[in-house]
């Protein structure tokens, strides 16, 4: 038997594609197998190798498998080659060698030339399985067009159930396939939203469901568009609502952080058109929304008749406490008077300072003071910096300071957010706990504790009206 053989091949791909099986990457290989005469090779069983190259000759393999016991009757074959990786992205050859062993073959006797693979092979690719999915491996995916220029290019409009009886309303859509006229649900993909706005661009998302004419049925919708009346600057709004033919945002966000509700030219960062409704547990009927000084917010009563409330800012400084309806109450000043300073000097002793409850504070700092200046005639104390303090405010010097008892303190560090700019340090009080210790408060975690009176702690002032 010659080594120039004539090697006819037929191939045809058995390649079935549907949601329910894995697609077999394998081919059909038929071939007539003939001396260098045209004779048909003896009849009988071989062993063939099939080798697959990226050229003619030469070049990469790029598979191999051999099929053992082949039989072969008046020179015809029969086989199946695979499972196959993923490799029909380019122009693909088959060589058959005939192994030793073979009828009339005493050493492995390689056919020629290679036979090209042609159509049926290649309908495998780009498409690669893998388990029970199936993923495109390479290439753009086009829906609509022949030269998709995106992994994913949908172009044209279609209707919803794609049975040609809805509206054209969308470029792309998601459906469920329910044929029940109140079941029908879809996402879809729209590139204009004809007369729902008078813009010149609008492209997004919308969620249909329920009745024949989805386009009718809108429950909702999220869109990036622009109009002439932002002076062409971008946008994305959203809306939600059944057979609603308002045509409006409910929610628009604008290019520059402008939100708008109710509204879709929201000229602040939150515009609201409407009735607005603030529900932290602290409302009540006639309370007021009162900002502290970081602009949070908080439900306070107003006190009748012209009195105060807790955060407002007043008598030179923050509200924090209110009794008898807002007609009395404390003041905190709007910073700490000191950073770091004893309560009293290094020197132990009794002060007398021991008053504690609303407006104790005032006492205790008048007996700290006058103590301080009878024995040492110096210093610098905690009560001393708040006794000093003086504040102007349209006009009006509030030189009344004084270092809060402990129970003020406490009172204090509930409104500290409210008040604002505290640290989370240790605050002086001025109630006297021992002839060498006096009560502090931790504004971090809000504990009170008693220290000596020669180490340094943060002081902030308070009065009262």
């Amino acid at each position: 038997m010659k080594s120039i053989i004539i090697l006819i091949m037929v191939c045809v791909l058995f390649c079935s594609i549907n949601t329910y099986s894995q697609v077999p990457q394998k081919i059909s290989y038929q071939g007539l197998l003939t001396s260098s005469s045209g004779a048909p090779v003896q009849d009988g069983s071989y062993n063939l190798k099939f080798e697959i190259f990226n050229l003619p000759s030469g070049g990469t393999l790029r598979h191999s498998e051999t099929h053992n016991g082949v039989q072969l009757i008046q020179g015809t074959f029969r086989v199946t080659l695979g499972p196959l990786p993923a490799i029909f992205s380019e122009s693909l050859y088959v060589e058959v060698t005939a192994l030793a062993g073979s009828p009339g073959i005493s050493s492995d006797l390689t056919f020629s030339p290679r036979s090209e693979l042609t159509s049926a092979p290649y309908s495998l690719a780009p498409w690669v399985s893998s388990g029970n999915n199936i993923f495109y491996a390479q290439g753009n995916v086009g829906i609509g067009t022949t030269s998709p220029s995106k992994a994913l290019e949908i172009s044209g409009v279609g209707d919803v159930l794609g049975d040609g009886t809805l509206p054209d309303i969308g470029t792309a859509v998601i459906h469920d396939g329910s044929t029940a006229a109140d079941d029908r649900a879809a996402l879809t993909l729209q590139k204009s939203f004809g007369d729902w706005m008078a813009d010149d661009r609008r492209i997004g998302i919308s969620f249909r469901g329920g009745e024949s004419n989805m386009a009718q049925h809108e429950y909702g919708r999220i869109v990036g568009g622009r109009n002439s009346g932002n002076g062409g600057f971008g946008y994305l709004g959203f809306h939600a609502g059944i057979n609603d033919n308002t045509k409006t945002d409910h929610v628009r966000i604008m290019y520059n952080g402008n939100v708008g509700i109710g509204t879709t030219s929201p000229t602040a960062k939150l515009d609201v058109e409407g009735n607005v409704k603030v529900a932290d547990g602290t409302q009540g009927s006639g309370k007021v929304l009162t900002s502290d000084a970081n602009g949070l917010a908080s439900w306070q009563t107003p006190a009748g008749g012209g009195g105060h409330f807790v955060g407002e800012s007043y008598g030179g400084g923050i509200v924090f406490f209110v009794y008898d309806n807002g007609q009395h109450g404390l003041i905190a000043a709007t910073t700490d008077q000191s950073t770091g300073v004893h309560w009293f000097s290094d020197h132990a002793d009794i002060v007398g300072a021991t008053g504690d409850g609303l407006r104790a504070g005032e006492m205790n700092t008048t007996i700290i003071v006058t103590n301080q200046i009878l024995q040492y005639q110096h210093g610098t104390l905690a009560a001393i910096v708040c006794a000093d303090a003086s504040v102007t405010v349209g006009g009006i010097n509030y030189g009344d300071w004084y270092l809060p008892s402990k129970y003020e303190l406490n009172l204090l560090y509930l409104q500290k957010d409210i008040v604002g700019g505290f640290t989370n340090n240790g605050y002086w009080s001025s109630t006297e706990a021992s002839f060498s210790t006096a009560w502090l408060q931790n504004f971090g975690d809000g504990s009170q504790a008693a220290d000596e009176k020669a180490r340094t702690y943060y002081v902030r002032a308070v009065r009262s009206f």
